[in-house]
């Protein structure tokens, strides 16, 4: 199972919209895998990885479900989320197909936003319809992190 993990130094790329949105609980949060390596930035709309997505049978975004939120030993804040598993449904069609990262999107005032992405550790081959992967996001916020106004304890 790979682990994905967004660290301090990733959210410093990330919008004051973004992070607050995502971490207040924006609606319907999703995550998706892309291919190749496209150039990640503060920049990136999701118009940019949508057309890297899989085209493998069965591939779909898939939801977050929260999961529970705890506190380290530093007082960092982390918010687990349920793991979701990518899977091909079908043999042939465009596999084999090798992923690079994945993205996180939310209902923003009902558009679809992109609220994250970055590449994963190494990337993934599904090679068949028995080949899956397995993510376990979790948001990771440093404690007395300040953004948007907002302050992770102050």
């Amino acid at each position: 199972m790979l682990a994905a993990q967004v660290t301090d130094a990733f959210l410093k790329t990330l919008d004051t919209v973004g992070r607050d949105v995502f971490y207040l609980g924006a609606a319907d949060p999703k995550i998706g895998l892309f291919m190749g390596t496209p150039a990640l930035s503060k920049d990136t709309v999701l118009a940019d990885l949508s057309p890297l997505q899989p085209g493998y049978t069965g591939y779909a975004k898939k939801s977050l479900i929260p999961g529970s939120q705890r506190r380290n030993a530093n007082g960092d804040y982390i918010d687990a989320m349920a793991s979701v598993t990518f899977q091909p449904t079908a043999a042939g069609g465009t596999l084999p197909e090798t992923v690079t990262g994945y993205f996180v999107t939310a209902l923003i005032a009902t558009v679809e936003t992109l609220l994250y992405a970055e590449f994963l550790d190494e990337e993934f081959t599904f090679a068949d319809q028995f080949s899956g992967l397995n993510l376990e996001v979790q948001g990771f916020i440093r404690n007395q992190t300040v953004w948007g106004g907002l302050c992770s304890q102050c």
